[in-house]
């Protein structure tokens, strides 16, 4: 049978493997705002700022410094065994999977349905599949023992280039505060399908327990196809809380990005401002302002959330 993505993960999680090192922490000055929310029943993160400390603040398919892309390709291309089944042309080969990964990447996210002003969120392992499409027509094989069917490799080699592109961590605070929570949890916000797998990881290498998360209650990013930025992505997400029998201003959504608050809080969620360090912290004056945008709460520490929910 083959492995599954989590299996895989820590198939490769081995101190001999070189990865991108996580963001440096760049601590902030800010005021915690920590008075317990009465009634809530449920948190939910936004995974990446927040749960997953990542380069670039948040998961990016692209980033622009081409080190960064050549040093991922290269790492995805002889992981994977690609090379030889792919037309051979002048250049180093991550050149030529730079371009029809770029290509894809691009036209996935022109061709994707969305509302106008929403933002897409195409699944990243359907740029993979899309690659494998074009290495198919070479006879590219592989272990199925290991990798399982292209549906599963695909998925695979996304977490596996995106782990080479972004570096991330899950820190001590942040786990302790996530096993410690006296209530249920999930993720909702921007995410990939690797990525309620990328939290468990990150929370078992702080042998963190993670029986509090309902990975079903949650919603990402790609399932939706729209960004977390959009409110139609939180009607939906409000619309499956019922079928728990939750609504929504019975949820605390926790989130680094007060544009992803202010559309929570259209829905009617709880907010809390997740402003512990710079990375992935997207925050104005203005925003604080604002009485339509303006959170809830605001943590400084993870920790702080236990008093929170006290």
């Amino acid at each position: 049978m083959a492995k599954s993505l989590l299996q895989y993960m820590q198939m490769l999680d081995d101190p001999s493997r070189r990865w991108p090192a996580p963001p440096k922490i760049e601590e902030i000055k800010a005021t915690p705002a920590i008075k317990p929310l009465v009634g809530v029943k449920l948190l939910a993160w936004d995974p990446y700022g927040t749960l997953i400390r990542i380069a670039d603040g948040q998961l990016e398919p692209i980033v622009p410094q081409m080190l960064r892309m050549e040093i991922a390709l290269d790492k995805t291309l002889k992981e994977f065994n690609m090379w030889n089944s792919m037309t051979r042309k002048p250049g180093a080969p991550w050149e030529y999977l730079w371009q029809i990964y770029q290509k894809i990447v691009e036209d996935s996210k022109l061709q994707a349905k969305v509302k106008k002003g929403e933002t897409p969120d195409p699944n990243m392992a359907s740029y993979w599949r899309k690659v494998l499409g074009k290495l198919e027509q070479k006879s590219y094989s592989y272990d199925e023992s290991i990798y399982g069917d292209l549906d599963e490799l695909s998925l695979k080699i996304a977490w596996f280039f995106q782990a080479s592109l972004q570096g991330w961590e899950v820190t001590e605070d942040i786990a302790r505060a996530f096993e410690l929570s006296p209530i249920s949890q999930t993720l909702a916000g921007d995410g990939q399908p690797f990525t309620v797998d990328q939290v468990t990881l990150g929370m078992l290498r702080k042998s963190a327990s993670i029986a509090t998360l309902k990975e079903n209650w949650g919603q990402l990013s790609w399932q939706t196809g729209m960004r977390a930025t959009a409110p139609g992505f939180w009607e939906k997400f409000a619309k499956s809380l019922q079928s728990h029998g939750l609504e929504s201003d019975r949820v605390a959504m926790i989130s680094s990005r007060m544009p992803v608050l202010a559309a929570a809080k259209t829905c009617h969620f709880k907010t809390i401002l997740y402003a512990v360090e710079k990375s992935g912290l997207i925050a104005s004056n203005e925003d604080f302002r604002d009485p339509a945008k303006k959170p809830d709460r605001l943590l400084t520490n993870p920790r702080q959330i236990l008093d929170i929910m006290a």
